[in-house]
């Protein structure tokens, strides 16, 4: 029950207030319970099997609780321990693969597309989408940007619930997808390991989709774009990388 080091930058001091507010209220409502019912601190600490020492610790904030020490006081009191994650809008950590490639992707689009970066997005799924364009024929493209990808179903259910999230303009169609991919030796493996589920969901050809995105061709639908990154620089392909399927 140490401390963890000390924060030292705001993403990581604005996570120890939370922690440390979290810790202070379950704390507080144990101590509540404890009073309520009539009991002795030192009894609920034989309960739990703690020391007294350790919950006086606890109340001074010389200690952080583990979850252990907290579900025990819990139970010993006849209550029941719940800690959660609530996703929110997005990561705060930053891929600077995905940043290049969101980088690369802006600087060769055709001029005919208007861009709009971290885009949020709320009902029905929360979320940021990496990149949105738009042109002046109506089509909408919500671009994720990926270097890896470690979980294929779940990665095409959240591109998928982030585009119908994101509000439409009048005359707008559908919201298509772009699943910016870095070329790696995992992508190109994923892809063919997974080529059915791939056309699938995305299943516009690269070649279709880059002549639409960096020439003057329709947008055609929902397509893979792969990308090369050399050097923190990240640029489109002509075509996609050898060895992996073709559609």
């Amino acid at each position: 029950m140490t401390r963890t080091p000390t924060p030292t930058t705001k993403l990581q001091q604005r996570g120890h207030a939370r922690a440390r507010n979290l810790r202070r209220d379950v704390l507080s409502s144990i101590l509540q319970a404890v009073d309520d019912a009539g009991l002795s601190r030192r009894s609920v600490c034989d309960a739990a099997g703690i020391g007294p020492n350790t919950l006086a610790a606890l109340e001074r904030d010389d200690r952080e609780p583990t979850i252990e020490v907290l579900s025990r006081l819990a139970t010993a009191l006849g209550g029941e321990l719940s800690v959660r994650f609530h996703p929110g809008s997005g990561s705060a950590l930053r891929d600077h693969l995905q940043a290049a490639m969101v980088e690369g992707l802006l600087g060769q689009r055709s001029t005919r597309w208007m861009a709009e970066v971290e885009v949020r997005v709320f009902t029905p799924s929360p979320g940021v989408i990496d990149v949105v364009l738009r042109d002046g024929l109506g089509s909408v493209i919500a671009c994720e940007a990926q270097s890896e990808i470690r979980r294929l179903e779940q990665q095409i259910r959240w591109a998928r619930a982030k585009a119908e999230a994101l509000p439409r303009k009048v005359g707008e169609a559908e919201t298509s997808r772009i699943l910016l991919l870095r070329t790696s030796p995992a992508t190109r493996a994923l892809v063919s390991t997974y080529p059915t589920t791939f056309r699938v969901a995305y299943p516009v050809s690269h070649r279709d989709a880059v002549a639409a995105l960096v020439g003057d061709a329709a947008w055609s639908g929902a397509a893979i774009v792969w990308m090369d990154v050399q050097r923190g620089v990240a640029t489109v392909r002509d075509r996609p990388p050898r060895g992996v399927p073709v559609w």
